[in-house]
C-alpha cells in the first residue's frame, strides 16, 4: 500500500520539472539567428569601361604602345594589409589610365564612408562609399576632398581573382604606365625573362627562379622580389641585391603593379 503514495510523489515531481523546463525555455525565447556577415571593402570591386571618346591628356607617336587605346574597367582591390590597388589616376595615356597604382588607403575615423587613397602628403582619390545588395556604390574625385553628394555615383561589382603562384604566375607579357616610364616585362615558360624601361632606354635579360611568395631575376642586376599574381595583375615588390651589398642594407623599390597584355 506505500507503494501508491510514492508513485504520486514521483508523478508530481515529474510535473515540477517539466513545467520548469517549459518555464525557463519561454524566458530564453525563440533561438535567435547569427548575425550576417560584416561588410567590408576587401576584395576586387570593378566599375564601369573607360569611355571611347576618353582622350588622353598627352599626344603620342602613331609608334608608341601608349596611342593605342586600351578600354579597361575602374577597378579597386582592397587587401588586407590597408593598401589598394586601383586604375584610371595617370591621364597621360591610355596605357597609364589602365595601369594600377598600390597605394595605402584609409577610412575616415569621422566619416566611415569616406576613404581617402594615397600617402599623407599626396591623397590622390577620395571617395563616398557604401554598399548596397551585395555591390559598392562609390562617388570619386581626384584629391583629398570627397565629392559631397553621390550625383556621379558608379556601381562597383565584386570579383574574385584567380590568384597563381609559381612560374606560372608569372609567365606572359606585362606593362605598367603610371607615373612615366613605360615598363615592360616579359617572362616565358623556360624561366627567361625581358624588362624594359622604354622612356629610360634600360633593357634586362636573364632568367627568372620562382616560390609561391618571392621571385628572384638574374641579369644584369640581382632582384628579388615579393609578388602576387592574378589573372590581370602582378604586383611586384623588389630588393636590389647589387645595391643592398654596396650600401650595407636593404634597397627595396617602389611597388609595381603590372597589367597582363597577354
Amino acid at each position: 500500500m506505500k507503494a501508491e503514495p510514492l508513485l504520486r510523489t514521483l508523478r508530481r515531481l515529474r510535473a515540477f520539472s517539466l513545467g520548469a523546463l517549459a518555464v525557463a525555455l519561454a524566458a530564453c525565447g525563440n533561438p535567435k539567428p547569427p548575425p550576417p556577415p560584416q561588410e567590408t571593402l576587401l576584395g576586387w570591386w570593378v566599375g564601369p569601361m573607360l569611355a571611347t571618346t576618353w582622350v588622353s591628356r598627352k599626344p603620342w607617336g602613331a609608334d608608341d604602345p601608349r596611342s593605342v587605346p586600351t578600354y579597361c574597367s575602374l577597378e579597386f582591390e582592397f587587401l588586407e594589409d590597408g593598401t589598394v590597388e586601383t586604375n584610371w589616376l595617370d591621364e597621360d595615356s591610355w596605357t597609364s589610365m589602365c595601369s594600377y597604382a598600390h597605394l595605402p588607403y584609409k577610412i575616415d575615423p569621422a566619416n566611415p564612408a569616406v576613404i581617402r587613397i594615397g600617402f599623407p602628403s599626396k591623397i590622390v582619390r577620395s571617395c563616398r562609399m557604401r554598399h548596397l545588395q551585395g555591390q559598392l556604390v562609390a562617388a570619386c574625385a581626384n584629391g583629398a576632398t570627397p565629392p559631397a553628394d553621390e550625383t556621379n555615383r558608379i556601381l562597383l561589382h565584386p570579383r574574385e581573382p584567380e590568384t597563381r603562384v609559381g612560374l606560372d604566375g608569372l609567365v606572359g607579357s606585362w606593362q605598367s604606365a603610371i607615373g612615366g616610364d613605360l615598363r615592360t616585362l616579359t617572362v616565358r615558360s623556360d624561366a627567361r625573362f625581358l624588362a624594359k624601361g622604354v622612356d629610360a632606354g634600360t633593357s634586362d635579360n636573364g632568367w627568372v627562379s620562382a616560390t609561391d611568395r618571392t621571385f628572384e631575376l638574374h641579369g644584369a642586376r640581382n632582384l628579388e622580389c615579393a609578388y602576387r599574381a592574378t589573372s590581370r595583375k602582378l604586383t611586384i615588390h623588389c630588393r636590389d641585391e647589387d645595391a643592398a651589398q654596396g650600401s650595407g642594407g636593404a634597397a627595396r623599390q617602389p611597388f609595381v603593379v603590372y597589367t597582363r597584355t597577354r
